[in-house]
């Protein structure tokens, strides 16, 4: 893990993959602090809707929130067309890392 002092300052709004989901959110730029990061939110967010313990009473929990959790309830056309957005979007990446190579071995200009 490396992580340093000046990587606490470079935080903001991005698009970020998580838990199979595509989301914005106001995130670290640094991977190592974005997981930790998402690890304290995604703990607290498991306590409190354990918290109506749907595990043990017939409870309906609605957790407004802009981080989803991987048990969220999502219809299976949602997911298709999630899973199809991604897809594409990996395979642009893909092709722009590509070009990216083949213009600059060294990688600078991209």
């Amino acid at each position: 893990m490396s992580i340093s002092t000046s990587d606490f300052s470079k935080i903001g709004q991005q698009v970020v993959e998580h838990n199979g989901f595509r989301f914005w959110f106001n995130a670290y730029d640094n991977c190592d602090l974005r997981h930790l990061q998402f690890f304290f939110i995604e703990s607290e967010l498991r306590q409190a809707v354990g918290r109506a313990r749907v595990n043990t009473e017939m409870a309906h929990v609605l957790l407004l929130s802009n981080y989803p959790l991987s048990e969220a309830c999502v219809s299976d056309e949602e997911i298709t067309q999630r899973r199809q957005r991604l897809e594409k979007s990996r395979q642009k990446q893909l092709e722009h890392l590509e070009a990216c190579f083949d213009a600059s071995p060294n990688l600078e200009t991209c």
